[in-house]
């Protein structure tokens, strides 16, 4: 209601910010967007994931386990296996080898959404962050797409559902004790 009154007699007002914490990356956040989107304990969904058996990875451990075609249709996560925790999703945006990080972006679980609200985050190539990866399968006019071509056309279709680009599946892969990416059954 104060935002609102403050907006009739246009008095622009900052919106209160916190750093969210996601296993030691710090990100600026307004306590509105982190109260409304699905960000979880990376933490204790590590500490959790290591419980079970799950060593948790690093992008440089995820990455040299998978085909090149494959990265750019991948969504990380730090979900632990239970299935009772909710997890945080990333997508790649870039990666900087010399400066020895991964730039990653908050998004839905399947990777054709992103989390605006939240900043691209810079993560050391080498840091432990994910339990396992999600490569998915995303088509558009009988194209196969990576996840920035989804996250565009999802934008540019808006309400309009037949414009929507077409999920045919992924393949879930979770990282064991010994750090290797394999699926469950």
């Amino acid at each position: 209601m104060i935002k609102a009154f403050s907006s009739f007699l246009g008095i622009k007002e900052a919106e209160p910010q916190i750093m969210a914490n996601f296993a030691g990356i710090k990100v600026p956040v307004s306590v509105e967007d982190l109260l409304t989107m699905p960000a979880a304990d990376t933490q204790f969904n590590l500490y959790c994931a290591e419980r079970d058996g799950i060593k948790p990875l690093s992008i440089g451990e995820v990455i040299r386990q998978l085909p090149p075609d494959q990265i750019a249709k991948s969504v990380l996560f730090d979900t632990p296996p239970s299935g009772l925790l909710p997890g945080n999703h990333w997508r790649i945006m870039g990666i900087d080898e010399e400066q020895g990080v991964v730039h990653l972006q908050m998004t839905g679980i399947f990777g054709n959404h992103d989390y605006g609200a939240v900043p691209m985050v810079s993560v050391p190539i080498d840091k432990p962050f994910f339990t396992g990866v999600s490569i998915q399968r995303f088509e558009h006019e009988g194209s196969s797409l990576e996840l920035d071509e989804v996250v565009q056309l999802v934008v540019q279709a808006g309400e309009n559902i037949e414009a929507m680009p077409e999920w045919s599946g992924d393949t879930v892969l979770w990282s064991n004790n010994e750090g290797v990416l394999s699926e469950r059954k």
